[in-house]
């Protein structure tokens, strides 16, 4: 399929989600739902034009190294549609980079970013904690084992027995071999006829300004 007739069904999948939405309001979804629902299919309807995309930018992939004593691939974050708005991210490091399925993504200053979801020959699908349904333990504050569920939109929240000290502002640890900052909670619904306390998560960092990223080996 072309690329330019795969951009016209993808401009025409996606519009006809949001119509469906305004036009049939009974409908029992939301917009995010819908986002989520032709998300994963249509990443993957793309991914074999992910190479071909990238290659027309000005990244060369080929001259980025590991970053110094640390052994981390740098690699530059590559501004391609739709997949920033689904949650994830596509960077110029691949296979011949040695980037592997499962590795952890983090900024220079040691933010976390995400894992990487999918690898190709020069370039990798990195997928956010914020990707709609995506689940991982964190510590909220002092509290640990929590769940973080991702919510799409740059966004995640966490649930909370409301016995439990929680603050607007408090860091969002992912706990492992090394703790990295994952999020800040933005709001807190305390609503009193709720067991639990829900708290909204955002990232700690605008994925549009993203210029490069760490993939730690």
């Amino acid at each position: 399929m072309f690329p330019g007739l795969r951009q016209a069904l993808l401009t025409f999948l996606v519009l006809a989600v949001f119509a469906i939405i305004l036009i049939v309001p009974k409908v029992k979804f939301s917009a995010e739902y819908a986002v989520f629902f032709i998300s994963d299919p249509l990443i993957r309807l793309f991914s074999s034009e992910i190479e071909y995309s990238a290659s027309k930018l000005p990244s060369e992939p080929e001259k980025i190294t590991s970053k110094p004593n640390t052994g981390a691939i740098i690699a530059e974050v590559l501004k391609i549609p739709p997949t920033v708005a689904f949650g994830s991210i596509i960077v110029s490091a691949g296979r011949i980079q040695g980037v592997s399925k499962n590795m952890e993504v983090v900024t220079d200053e040691n933010v976390f970013v995400g894992f990487v979801d999918e690898v190709f020959e020069k370039y990798s699908r990195i997928r956010l904690l914020s990707y709609f349904g995506q689940t991982e333990q964190v510590r909220v504050g002092e509290i640990g084992a929590v769940t973080l569920e991702g919510l799409g939109g740059m966004l995640a929240k966490v649930e909370l027995p409301r016995d439990m000290n929680l603050t607007i502002g408090e860091l969002v640890i992912l706990p492992g071999a090394k703790l990295y900052l994952a999020g800040f909670v933005e709001s807190i619904d305390s609503t009193d006829a709720q067991p639990i306390l829900r708290a909204l998560v955002t990232l700690p960092f605008n994925v549009y300004e993203l210029k490069n990223v760490y993939i730690i080996p």
